[in-house]
C-alpha cells in the first residue's frame, strides 16, 4: 500500500493478461467483480466470479486471481484498507466488521449480491474514487 488509510484502484482489462499468482499482504483487500471470466482462489478454494460479487481478503489470506479467458473483457474495483485504519473503523460501527468476521471466523471470503444492492455499492465507489481523485490522494486506473 502507498496511502496511510486505504488505497482504491480501478481495472480495466480490454485483453486481460494472466493477474497474480497465488500471493497474501499485510492489509485488507476487497474485490467488486464487474465483467470478466476469470478465477479467484482463496487458500484451496476457487470461485468463479459473477457481476455483483464481493470477495473479502483479510490480511496474509493467501489468494490469486487467475483469468480463465483472455478475450473477455476484465473490469474490477479493489479497494485495499490499512489494519490500523480497519480498528478504527471497527470502532464506530459493527457494520464495518461484518463480513471481515464471516471471512475470519467461518472461512467465507465471497458475498453474492444482489444487482440493486451492489450497484448502490458501486455508486459510492465512484463517489469515493472521483473524490480521492479531486483530492489529489492516490487513485490509480490500470488499463490495457
Amino acid at each position: 500500500m502507498l496511502s496511510e488509510d486505504f488505497e482504491l484502484y480501478y481495472y480495466q482489462d480490454k485483453k486481460a493478461v494472466k493477474r497474480t499468482g497465488l500471493h497474501s499482504h499485510p492489509y485488507y483487500e476487497f474485490y467488486f467483480f464487474l465483467e470478466g471470466n476469470i478465477e479467484a482462489q482463496i487458500h484451496n478454494d476457487c470461485y468463479i466470479l459473477s457481476y455483483g460479487d464481493i470477495l473479502v481478503i483479510p490480511p496474509y489470506t493467501t489468494h490469486g486471481i487467475f483469468v480463465k479467458n483472455f478475450n473477455i473483457p476484465y473490469r474490477r474495483f479493489d479497494l485495499w484498507i490499512n489494519t490500523e485504519f480497519y480498528e478504527k473503523l471497527s470502532k464506530t460501527s459493527s457494520d464495518f466488521t461484518y463480513f471481515i468476521d464471516l471471512a475470519r471466523n467461518e472461512n467465507c471470503y465471497i458475498l453474492h449480491t444482489e444487482p440493486i444492492s451492489f450497484n448502490s455499492i458501486l455508486s459510492k465507489l465512484y463517489i469515493l474514487f472521483r473524490k480521492k481523485k479531486e483530492t489529489g490522494l492516490d487513485v490509480r486506473r490500470r488499463q490495457s
